[in-house]
């Protein structure tokens, strides 16, 4: 061999084992299995913000022009974990009216004193409009199984995600 010739060695592996060696490390250590495929699903989520921000509606609402395009967030699941949601933040610190922009309104209120006739309002469905669009998925899902190929090839990245705990765990 020359001084400047080198060797290049790439060890590919099948599915199947990258599967076996799945397996094996959920029946191995559950919980931080769990904890690995809570931290994908978030990095799927995370994908689908940025298009979902720019499909926000811009109008003015009113004192804070914006404020449902800053209140799109990607967060985990609190219960059937694993999984990830992305959409309108709600509630006190959010947005309250993101549901009514969303859903829409009908033509009829209903009151205690009967039915009033109000002015119809259009539903934009910009998060589904966005989940629904072509390639959002798939960016997803790609960013999914990154996520699950970097824990089991990266001893750092693995120590890293096995390392935050929750509660009294040790």
């Amino acid at each position: 061999m020359a001084a400047n010739d080198s060797l290049v060695l790439q060890i590919k592996t099948d599915k199947n084992f990258d599967d076996l060696r799945i397996g094996f490390y959920q029946a191995s250590n559950p919980s931080g299995f769990k904890r690995m495929q809570s931290f994908a699903a978030l990095n799927a989520a995370r994908t689908m913000l940025k298009p979902m921000k720019q499909a926000a509606p811009r109008g003015d609402t009113t004192e804070n022009p914006g404020k449902l395009q800053k209140n799109v967030k990607a967060r985990g699941v609190r219960f059937n974990k694993p999984g990830a949601v992305v959409g309108i933040k709600g509630g006190r610190s959010g947005v309250f009216y993101g549901w009514f922009v969303v859903a829409g309104r009908g033509p009829v209120r209903r009151t205690n004193s009967g039915s009033v006739p109000v002015r119809p309002v259009a539903a934009r469905p910009f998060v589904t409009d966005t989940v629904k669009r072509p390639g959002t998925i798939e960016r997803a899902m790609e960013a999914f199984s990154a996520t699950t190929e970097k824990f089991l090839n990266d001893g750092a990245f693995r120590a890293t995600i096995l390392k935050f705990r929750r509660g009294n765990q040790r």
